[in-house]
């Protein structure tokens, strides 16, 4: 009798232990402790509704997806809530199941729709990544906490926007950057410049139209326009008259300085050619040449 007594009082002992009571369903827990000494992603959290708020053992926590390298990273931060379920009712097996709002901490004021239409992940300091589903007004939001970078999918317009109302966008390559498209249209309100280390070729399948609203320079050791075998016929050669246009304009203006220089107008593009330095305008069929003095003009100059 007295053997069986105390095989029950033990027995007892041993179900009121605390590490072989159990735990079942879910808790509400504070996030303690981030730094995983593993690396594992786990936390530590404490339980406010007990007595001196004990801490927990490391906690796992549940992920969208996980795996060898792979997976959704999405840690709680201290001081979240979160729900907190236990494997087999085990208290030293807690799992972190979700995050939770409250009074306290409550959701993003832009998440907010009455239609329910609006998703977004938003980090703590204001990155967001924010979907619209509204009819109408579809579209996928990407930014950074100050919103004025951002990158917008607009389902409605069909548009694809990247645009930074402060700073630089700056897009490299090692290789190739290709746009490829049925127009194109590059628009800037002050300076634009184009910089090759090694040769810049220009095609056109049409006609071709350059614009100075003031003055235009050509430089080169050689400046050619429309040289031979270099596909003057037919239409491809609208960049040539343009070019042959602003070879005649330059001659012109020349002429005159040159012509008092040398003492005639045969020094005319002598002078041109001096004046030009190292560089040579060559002009071709598409450039009219200076005008010859007149036969009357030179014969008043001869002794009879």
């Amino acid at each position: 009798m007295a053997e069986n007594l105390y095989k029950l009082i033990e027995k007892a002992r041993e179900t009121a232990s605390t590490a072989d009571a159990k735990q079942y369903g879910v808790e509400i827990a504070i996030v303690t402790n981030v730094q995983d000494p593993d690396q594992l992603g786990r936390v530590k959290v404490c339980f406010p509704r007990l007595p001196g708020k004990p801490e927990s053992s490391w906690c796992r926590v549940v992920q969208p997806a996980a795996g060898a390298g792979r997976g959704f990273y999405w840690l709680p931060h201290v001081n979240d809530e979160v729900l907190i379920a236990f494997e087999r009712g085990e208290a030293q097996c807690p799992y972190v199941v979700g995050s939770l709002w409250n009074g306290k901490d409550k959701p993003m004021k832009d998440a907010i729709t009455d239609e329910n239409t609006t998703h977004m992940i938003q980090t703590k300091s204001g990155h967001q990544i924010a979907f619209s589903d509204k009819a109408g007004e579809e579209l996928i939001l990407i930014g950074d906490k100050s919103g004025k970078r951002t990158v917008t999918f607009d389902v409605k317009s069909k548009k694809f926007f990247i645009e930074a109302a402060e700073g630089d966008v700056v897009i490299t390559a090692e290789k190739k950057i290709v746009f490829e498209c049925a127009d194109l249209e590059v628009k800037v309100s002050k300076n634009a410049q184009v910089k090759t280390g090694a040769n810049f070729d220009l095609k056109t399948g049409g006609n071709a139209n350059i614009q100075a609203s003031s003055s235009m320079d050509m430089k080169g050791s050689t400046v050619s326009l429309n040289p031979p075998g270099g596909g003057g016929g037919g239409g491809g050669g609208g960049f040539a008259a343009a070019a042959a246009a602003v070879a005649r304009a330059v001659l012109a203006a020349a002429t005159p300085a040159a012509a008092k220089a040398s003492g005639g107008g045969g020094g005319a593009s002598g002078g041109a050619a001096a004046g030009a330095g190292s560089s040579a305008i060559v002009p071709t069929s598409n450039v009219a040449p200076a005008a010859a003095p007149s036969k009357a003009s030179s014969a008043s100059h001869c002794c009879r």
